[in-house]
């Protein structure tokens, strides 16, 4: 089984609590798939049950066949990019990926996704900042927001100290301007 583009990093305490409840409950909802011309599948959604299901010794899952050609990783990036639980360089990952490689539009994602336009374009704009930013918008030590006044900081030492700062203390963007104000 091939996969798609979805996420690039499973949370294997989250996987683990997902088999216990497939384990409790069953399976609630198929993976869906695709065949290729080659015979093989290619996995369009369903990342996370599928590797909760690997984790409990399963050998066969119940999976949705779609058998459109054509078909691609669209609707599943759509999906994943509507759960809470990426984070937002995650979704941007996936929104650059149906910007340059798919060549879907801003509006189109948008709409493919439920946002506005302006929740895109900041997605793709987190990929222009320094790994730095990137890591912290991650990890939610800091907003989107509050990472792009930051930059607008040019000395880069000052700057990276007060990201620093931000991730050890937390900042609000209240708290971000008034630093950029002052400098």
């Amino acid at each position: 089984l091939k996969r798609a583009l979805l996420r690039q990093e499973l949370d294997p305490v989250k996987i683990e609590l997902l088999s216990r409840s497939i384990a409790t409950d069953g399976l609630l909802q198929a993976i869906v798939v695709r065949e290729d011309s080659d015979g093989t599948y290619a996995l369009i959604a369903g990342r996370r049950r599928l590797e909760a299901c690997k984790l409990l010794g399963w050998t066969e899952i119940d999976a949705r066949i779609i058998d459109r050609p054509g078909i691609e990783e669209i609707p599943a990036m759509a999906e994943n990019i509507m759960r809470l639980n990426l984070n937002p360089l995650e979704e941007a990952r996936a929104i650059s990926y149906l910007y340059n490689e798919k060549n879907l539009s801003v509006g189109d994602i948008a709409e493919q996704t439920h946002h506005g336009n302006s929740w895109v374009q900041t997605r793709l704009a987190i990929l222009n900042m320094p790994e730095n930013f990137q890591t912290a918008i991650a990890k939610k030590e800091i907003s989107i927001a509050g990472g792009e006044l930051l930059l607008l900081i040019t000395d880069i030492e000052y700057r990276d100290y007060l990201l620093t700062v931000a991730k050890i203390n937390g900042a609000t963007i209240h708290q971000v301007e008034a630093w950029w104000h002052d400098w």
